[in-house]
């Protein structure tokens, strides 16, 4: 069904994701981007602050976390621009960065994976307990927690959870339901109005009797995510004929950024752009079956805890734009991107570049120096592969050729002649990102960046360098066989 004949207009919330993990921007960045979110049709933000919230167990905050200041200052500044804020608080998996300390290592499900928390032990809800409090704090006006509960890799696997499932004539499903349901009771008792969100995953491999039997309908709402080109017949399924039995509301969650590679620095819009289109078919097809409240653009920061980051929220930023445009747009303006109101945002002097990843674009959005570095490095990775790959690099440049200083003279030109002008380039994508960054972000997420991103191109084209300027410097070889002194010997 082509997208131009759908009524691609949403009609519920539409919640920007911000995960905060390990690159919280700076709150002067927020008074830039929340109007704009909200003029682009955004209605509230979910915001993952993992290790950058002031929780009362100081060691599960990070040196760089957010004041209770800097929280108080969000929500108003998100308040001021109509967006609702839900926050978001892991209860089961991907707790890494608690898991990951000393002082909770006991509390694993698996004592060598610091993913997953065990459920069976008091001392799990205590912390958790306090977790919560801590968070409901400091968002008194918020309406909708989210209580994650994805990707819980390990369940039923330690030997309190083994005796108790035993006991209780449970299965691993029973143990996960339970902790979510007691999770959600505990919020609800601390603030009876408050709506209980989760994502959907390990729901997904339950049963329609399992589901109705827990209660679990009464206290969570689900949010199915799915991040692919087009969603799979099971996940509409799961949808129509079991969600739609168990829960009143269902929430959906896209993605604007952060899942197309764990190590991506550049955002594929059209990519992300075909998943919302895909989602858009979903709702169009469950419309008057299933009450869809809303959608998440999720906009991942991190695969987990302890993977390096992956695109920084002004790269995705373009994204964001051209994705909150769609859902807001008329049926005949949604059936392509970027529409007006996305390109009246963005500010590019060519939004339409935007469709080839990586092409160099100027645009005036906030953050866009960040974008526009991280672009022409991208760009120059890609010279460096072409550098490599050419039949003088490769025939006349090998490992081999540099530690024997075994090479003609001639080919090593050929071979690195772009290799001064990536060097120069290179330091100035460096110099250009550093200061876009600072004014985004905090030095700590530059210099990690910096250090996962830019530094090991820069070691080795200075490599290549030194390589190149050592073989350019003989004018006469011995004969063969060459000796090779990193070689092991080899007996004959």
């Amino acid at each position: 069904m082509a997208s131009q004949h759908l009524p691609v207009v949403f009609k519920g919330h539409c919640i920007v994701h911000l995960d905060l993990k390990g690159a919280p921007p700076r709150v002067s960045y927020y008074e830039e981007i929340f109007p704009l979110i909200k003029e682009l049709g955004g209605t509230g933000l979910l915001i993952e602050y993992e290790d950058m919230f002031p929780y009362r167990h100081v060691q599960l905050t990070a040196k760089n976390a957010y004041s209770k200041a800097d929280i108080a200052k969000i929500i108003q500044l998100a308040a001021d621009n109509d967006l609702i804020v839900i926050p978001l608080i892991q209860t089961f998996g991907h707790l890494e960065f608690v898991l990951k300390l000393k002082e909770f290592k006991h509390l694993r499900e698996v004592p060598k994976y610091p993913q997953v928390i065990c459920p069976s032990r008091n001392a799990s809800l205590s912390l958790l307990k306090d977790m919560i409090d801590d968070m409901l704090e400091l968002h008194p006006t918020s309406q909708l927690i989210h209580i994650g509960s994805d990707e819980v890799y390990y369940l039923g696997d330690c030997e309190q959870c083994q005796q108790r499932i035993a006991s209780l004539k449970w299965d691993k499903r029973d143990l996960f339901l339970n902790h979510m349901t007691t999770v959600a009771k505990y919020i609800k008792s601390k603030k009876p109005s408050i709506t209980v969100l989760a994502w959907d995953d390990e729901f997904r491999q339950m049963s329609l009797e399992e589901l109705l039997a827990s209660n679990v309908g009464k206290l969570v709402e689900p949010v199915v995510w799915k991040y692919t080109l087009d969603i799979p017949v099971d996940v509409s399924l799961a949808i129509s004929e079991k969600y739609a039995e168990v829960f009143p509301n269902i929430w959906i969650a896209s993605a604007f950024k952060g899942a197309t590679g764990s190590d991506m620095i550049v955002t594929d819009i059209d990519y992300h752009w075909r998943n919302h289109v895909a989602w858009m078919q979903v709702v169009s097809a469950l419309a008057g079956s299933v009450n869809i409240r809303g959608i998440f653009l999720t906009g991942w920061q991190r695969y987990d805890h302890f993977s390096v980051l992956c695109e920084l929220l002004p790269v995705g930023f373009p994204s964001l734009a051209v994705n909150l445009a769609y859902l807001s747009s008329s049926k005949m303006a949604g059936s392509s991107w970027p529409n007006t109101k996305a390109t009246r945002v963005l500010k590019c002097d060519n939004a339409h570049a935007l469709k080839k990843v990586g092409t160099p674009v100027n645009c005036a959005f906030p953050g866009a120096g960040v974008f526009a570095a991280v672009t022409a490095l991208y760009t120059l990775h890609d010279s460096y592969t072409a550098m490599t790959a050419n039949s003088h690099f490769r025939g006349w440049f090998s490992d081999y050729n540099i530690r024997t200083a075994f090479a003609s003279p001639s080919h090593i030109e050929e071979a690195t002649s772009d290799l001064g002008r990536l060097k120069m380039e290179l330091s100035y994508v460096r110099r250009d990102l550093q200061k876009a960054m600072l004014d985004v972000y905090d030095a700590s997420v530059s210099d990690e960046w910096l250090a996962t991103n830019v530094r090991p191109l820069e070691l080795k084209l200075t490599d290549m360098w030194e390589a190149k300027e050592r073989l350019l410097a003989s004018d006469d070889w011995p004969r063969r066989p060459l000796a090779d002194h990193n070689s092991p010997a080899v007996d004959h």
